[in-house]
């Protein structure tokens, strides 16, 4: 395991069985563009110190929020539009910063983070990756076209409308919501995710009210929920979603 600190960011490693040492450079140039973007993005920081550690033999990424730990389940340092994906869905995670992994209300935090690998992808071939390795053609078609990968398993359009995922009739999908929130098959949330995706491409600034996810409380309905968020935004940010969920808000 060989362990490098990013250059920009002293205060966050990254941990990689990789021997070819510009490969991994590469990869920690790579995530460190990202934090940069996603930090201009979001208009905050993320906590540190923080560990990257990129595992082949883990399930699934995941961030850990109270170790200060962010795994990848990525194979190969050459599979840097994979990592782009997951390492961006994990540091809107990072973030966003929930006090619970268990809320029923989990699968839109991880809709948003979705949303989130989504854009950072479309925006990577136009951002100055200084790392030669970083600049191929190859690698800027890489990352225009893994978001797209998980559309062909996204689910068939489900209602979106809060009335209905609020009532008592909508409780199996609920429970497959909440599952998707746990699991690499998620064609709910990824169908969600190419409905969110136009509400930040068309006005990026919306995203530095994505944080506020972390105050989703499980004892108020979406609908509820929707609506407190966006009386907190500096944007219209979650007044765009509640719009998505059929929520009018004043």
């Amino acid at each position: 395991m060989t362990t490098i600190k990013l250059k920009k960011y002293p205060d966050i490693s990254l941990d990689m069985d990789e021997r070819n040492h510009k490969n991994l450079q590469a990869l920690a140039d790579l995530f460190e563009a990202i934090i940069k973007k996603m930090e201009f993005r979001f208009k905050s920081s993320p906590m540190l110190p923080l560990k990257i550690s990129v595992d082949p033999n883990a399930n699934n990424p995941v961030c850990y929020t109270h170790q200060h730990k962010i795994v990848l389940s990525v194979t190969n340092s050459l599979y840097r539009a994979q990592a782009a994906y997951q390492f961006s869905h994990e540091l809107c995670h990072w973030l966003i910063s929930s006090p619970s992994d268990t809320s029923n209300l989990k699968w839109l935090e991880e809709a948003l983070c979705e949303t989130a690998s989504r854009h950072i992808l479309h925006e990577l071939p136009h951002i100055n990756l200084r790392n030669r390795l970083l600049q191929s053609a190859t690698d800027k078609t890489a990352f225009r076209h893994y978001s797209s990968i998980s559309r062909g398993a996204a689910a068939k359009p489900w209602n979106l409308n809060c009335a209905y995922i609020d009532s008592d009739n909508s409780v199996g999908l609920r429970d497959s919501l909440r599952k998707e929130s746990r699991s690499n098959l998620r064609p709910h949330i990824w169908y969600l995710g190419d409905q969110l995706l136009p509400i930040f491409e068309h006005q990026k600034d919306r995203w530095q009210d994505v944080i506020l996810a972390k105050g989703l409380n499980d004892e108020l309905s979406l609908a509820s929920n929707l609506q407190t968020l966006s009386q907190q935004g500096k944007t219209d940010c979650w007044g765009k979603i509640s719009i998505l969920f059929s929520v009018p808000t004043t």
